[in-house]
């Protein structure tokens, strides 16, 4: 007896356009803006020196935000909003640390004079 003819071979089946016509593309997004490296820096730095060093570094996270805003309105990056915070956050610190000091000498003052 001969052995059984063999099943014909599985093709898959061949989804798509026929021959001669395209299917529509989509088009592709552009990717996102970067977020400016120096914007997300000054925040942190302005950050850390309102809760660790208590303000003394605070300028540095300013300068490092109007720097970054500059380089944001050159390229076009993101991160204008952090830079700003850092701005702030970093000349109020400062702020408070000049007062803090002022006050502090004005007592030592007040206490080496007797009053």
């Amino acid at each position: 007896m001969p052995p059984p003819p063999l099943p014909p071979k599985y093709e898959p089946p061949s989804y798509g356009s026929p021959p001669g016509y395209q299917q529509p593309g989509f088009p592709q997004q552009p990717p996102p803006p970067r977020t400016n490296g120096l914007a997300v820096g000054s925040l942190v730095v302005s950050l850390v020196s309102t809760f660790a060093c208590c303000g003394a570094i605070g300028f540095v996270g300013a300068l490092m935000g109007h720097v970054a805003r500059g380089q944001i309105r050159a390229t076009g990056e993101q991160g204008d909003g952090l830079a700003l915070a850092g701005i702030i956050i970093g000349w109020v610190t400062t702020l408070l640390l000049v007062a803090g000091v002022l006050v502090w000498i004005g007592l030592i003052g007040v206490a080496a004079t007797g009053y």
